[in-house]
């Protein structure tokens, strides 16, 4: 068998493990919504694997269990893990998000899906590409206070048979997480920014590097994952957080994917717009200098 095709059989697998491990089975589809999904033309691979482990489910209840106890192995991980973080934390297009440890000192461990497959050099340059990824946002956009989560990098074998992968750690990300641009009317989210001293200096200071990201280097930043650009609060305070650092593409899309692409233009202007709500145009500084 090719590195190609081990690798897209153990992907599909981890969306498999993913599915039937993930600790929102409670916000389940009906089997009717489960249905369309599999019908759905242009509807994307995981979302339909995902849609079809869920239906089995339905109509045999334990399958998700029993497919979950075969395809699982947490011997080799390098990190103790209790029979609760055996549980999906959550799961998206590039990988599978696990939380462990003690309350207080919580992490996450994100294994990449796109690694899994890969063996020796190949797997070893996967490794570097995440982190180079990783560490060219955190050069733009470190100086943000608290906006781009510490990450360690690593290779292990994952949770799925055993397979190595490349890995992530990040500190688990405490309080109310709201996506940025899902979760908040339009009023609610300018209130909360203007409520919130260093929520609104973070705001400022990310929407005006971003831009100059855009206009200088022709790239932006990944905002169509899922709370991948998220307020959260916490203790009474209220902060921005990117939450997973790892892609930028061209400016203003994404080739051959024009409906992201449009998602993606929109956001990008969702932000010029919140930015000049906050902040008076007399004090928005120039975006097309260094």
């Amino acid at each position: 068998m090719s590195e190609e095709s081990a690798s897209k059989i153990e992907r599909g697998l981890d969306v498999v493990l993913s599915t039937s491990t993930s600790q929102k089975k409670d916000k389940r589809a009906t089997r009717r919504e489960l249905m369309k999904t599999l019908r759905k033309s242009g509807e994307g691979e995981t979302n339909k694997i995902r849609a079809g482990i869920q239906l089995v489910d339905k109509f045999i209840p334990g399958s998700e269990d029993l497919i979950a106890s075969i395809l699982s192995n947490y011997s080799k991980l390098p990190f103790e893990f209790s029979k609760k973080d055996k549980k999906v934390f959550d799961a998206g297009g590039e990988g599978t998000l696990f939380a462990f440890g003690e309350a207080g000192n919580r992490k996450v461990l994100k294994v990449y899906r796109e690694s899994l497959g890969l063996r020796g050099d190949a797997l070893q340059k996967k490794a570097l590409e995440v982190q180079a990824d990783y560490e060219k946002i955190k050069s733009l956009f470190g100086h943000i206070p608290n906006l781009i989560p510490d990450e360690q990098f690593l290779l292990l074998h994952s949770p799925l048979l055993k397979k190595p992968a490349v890995a992530s750690v990040q500190p688990f990300v405490e309080g109310t997480v709201r996506d940025f641009f899902t979760d908040f009317t339009p009023e609610e989210r300018i209130n909360t920014i203007e409520n919130n001293p260093l929520l609104r200096e973070q705001f400022i200071d990310f929407a005006q590097t971003h831009e100059r990201m855009n206009l200088q280097e022709g790239k932006c930043l990944d905002l169509l994952g899922d709370k991948n650009l998220s307020i959260v609060e916490h203790d009474g305070k209220a902060r921005l957080v990117f939450l997973d650092p790892h892609h930028m593409y061209k400016s203003p899309g994404l080739s051959g994917r024009n409906d992201l692409s449009t998602t993606l233009a929109v956001r990008i202007a969702d932000i010029k717009e919140v930015l000049a709500d906050v902040k008076p145009k007399t004090e928005l500084a120039p975006t097309g200098t260094g």
